[in-house]
């Protein structure tokens, strides 16, 4: 470098390897950043699609195994969904076996919620607990009985019912979710 002219802090000269310039830093850094930005904006994205896939597996699961029970042992299952916001047990559901409604206590590996009711033991199945948790929209209950031959979902009073029951699933501030529908005779879809 010639004396008395300073070094340019945008371009260097031919043969002066003694460093980035402030110009090539700070491009750097800027290009780093939105890379960054970027990749965390994705991610958390991933990370709700797949924790909403999750749980409607796991919703769907535990309606396949309510109705097996149903029909494998000729016995009323009810399955309570329980919305977010409601109590403790929010964001669960519970299965319950035969016309006493006895809950059943979940597989082993499945973390759940144990509550005492009027010195019964409870079982509430958390949703795909973790932090990236999606929420059940509303209330639901879904009840699988024996009716003549076959099995078929029922309501309140063991009537045979025709129409299809959902559970939803969604995250907050996310318009898109999972309904997990189930029709009459136990058939479960997701979409």
């Amino acid at each position: 470098m010639a004396k008395g002219k300073p070094r340019s802090l945008f371009f260097r000269r031919a043969g002066d390897e003694r460093g980035f310039t402030l110009a090539e830093m700070a491009v750097t850094i800027t290009v780093l950043g939105v890379i960054l930005g970027v990749g965390i904006f994705e991610l958390t994205g991933t990370n709700k699609d797949a924790g909403l896939k999750s749980a409607s597996m796991q919703v769907q699961r535990a309606i396949s195994e309510a109705y097996s029970i149903a029909q494998n042992e000729s016995t009323l299952v009810t399955l309570d969904f329980y919305k977010n916001g409601t109590a403790v047990i929010q964001n669960t559901y519970q299965v319950s076996r035969g016309a006493t409604a006895t809950s059943m206590q979940p597989p082993l590996g499945i973390k759940f919620l144990t509550r005492n009711v009027s010195g019964i033991d409870h079982y509430y199945v958390k949703l795909n607990d973790g932090s990236a948790q999606p929420t059940i929209s509303a209330d639901v209950t879904i009840r699988f009985a024996p009716v003549g031959a076959t099995t078929k979902m029922v309501d309140g009073a063991g009537t045979p019912v025709t129409s299809t029951a959902a559970v939803t699933l969604q995250y907050a501030g996310i318009s898109t979710g999972k309904v997990i529908n189930v029709n009459a005779e136990g058939r479960v879809t997701i979409s």
